[in-house]
């Protein structure tokens, strides 16, 4: 009896195929790989060029506004580079300047329902989300006066909790409690669902850092770091979960932090966890400078970390008369910071150092 041959064939495509997904994933890690070389170094340089640390820091309240309208307090805020800015009451969009201390200009219901989220790309052109699951798109005109260029209608099934509008590739993100991150490009006239990430439970934040080609979610479920490339899910960890849109950041350039009652500080490089820290109330937002971060939340008070020792160094007791819905970093004039909360006041903040 002849035996019988059992020699698997092996197609020439086949083995092209798989010598080019080797090649890909390779060049994809080499990618990173050479992007992790390239921060480390710059961190190096500012390293050296810093030679006396900074012994003690103390943040004080330059000027307080009242912007609270028709009974509305305030629900988001964010600044232009010129110095103007948006503030979102409900269906309310007003445009401040700073510079001449009044209201510039109010937009009143294009969107049908709360507006959620804000995303500002540059001086003139930002994106709002709504409960009416819109994203609309607001362009500055010749008559200095902004207007709705384009809207996305039906862009999530349920609220959508975060947007975020990427400058250099004009891509939006946007995450809802439909369980679903989107990305959205635009190949030619209009927005385009292009991509579609799952997260049970529904996602409340992201964050992109492209040093590492890292795609960040996180929500009532855990966090997922995500290949921004590939878009396959790296690490996922289940016992860090993040409620809010302002409770991811990157501390610096191989950590990244993420709020909720604790701090998680997760090292990029090997994703480990470096430390958890009690915040004592639920986090809502997180901001982060050179030397420090700080949080707010379900509180009036705003605490400030040194990000080297992860030590509390300062409470800002008192800051707002309600919770704090957003701390962030501004450069005009002599401002360097300021906070919002539901009391409808925005606080603005000078940093001294010794």
């Amino acid at each position: 009896m002849s035996k019988k041959n059992n020699t698997k064939i092996i197609k020439k495509d086949d083995n092209n195929n798989n010598i080019n997904n080797i090649c890909k994933n390779l060049t994809n890690e080499n990618l990173r790989l050479q992007k992790v070389i390239n921060s480390l170094m710059e961190t190096i340089k500012k390293l050296e060029l810093k030679k006396d640390p900074i012994k003690q820091i103390k943040i004080n309240i330059l000027k307080k506004l009242n912007i609270q309208t028709k009974n509305e307090a305030i629900f988001k805020v964010q600044s232009f580079p010129n110095g103007e800015f948006v503030f979102i009451s409900n269906t309310l969009i007003q445009i401040y300047s700073l510079k001449d201390n009044k209201i510039i200009q109010e937009i009143i219901n294009e969107h049908k329902k709360n507006i959620t989220s804000l995303s500002i790309k540059d001086n003139n052109f930002f994106i709002t989300s709504s409960l009416d699951l819109t994203i609309k798109c607001w362009s500055r005109n010749q008559k200095n006066k902004f207007i709705c260029s384009e809207t996305i209608l039906k862009a999530h099934l349920s609220v959508i909790i975060k947007i975020y509008i990427e400058p250099l590739s004009n891509n939006i993100f946007s995450c809802s409690l439909d369980e679903t991150l989107k990305i959205w490009n635009k190949p030619k006239n209009k927005y385009q669902n292009m991509t579609i990430l799952p997260q049970e439970n529904g996602v409340c934040s992201f964050l992109i850092i492209n040093e590492f080609n890292y795609l960040i979610t996180s929500g009532i479920a855990g966090t997922i770091f995500y290949d921004y490339i590939t878009y396959k899910i790296i690490s996922n960890f289940k016992e860090i979960k993040s409620y809010n849109a302002e409770c991811i950041k990157l501390l610096d350039y191989n950590r990244v932090i993420i709020g909720d009652r604790n701090l998680s500080i997760i090292n990029l490089i090997d994703l480990k966890i470096v430390i958890e820290i009690c915040n004592v109330f639920d986090c809502w937002c997180i901001c982060v400078l050179d030397d420090i971060f700080l949080t707010g939340g379900n509180c009036q008070n705003i605490r400030i970390y040194r990000k080297d020792k992860y030590e509390l160094i300062q409470i800002i007791e008192n800051a707002h008369n309600n919770d704090i819905n957003g701390i962030f970093k501004i450069n005009f004039e002599n401002y360097q910071l300021f906070s919002f909360s539901n009391d409808g006041t925005i606080n603005f903040y000078k940093i001294e150092t010794n």
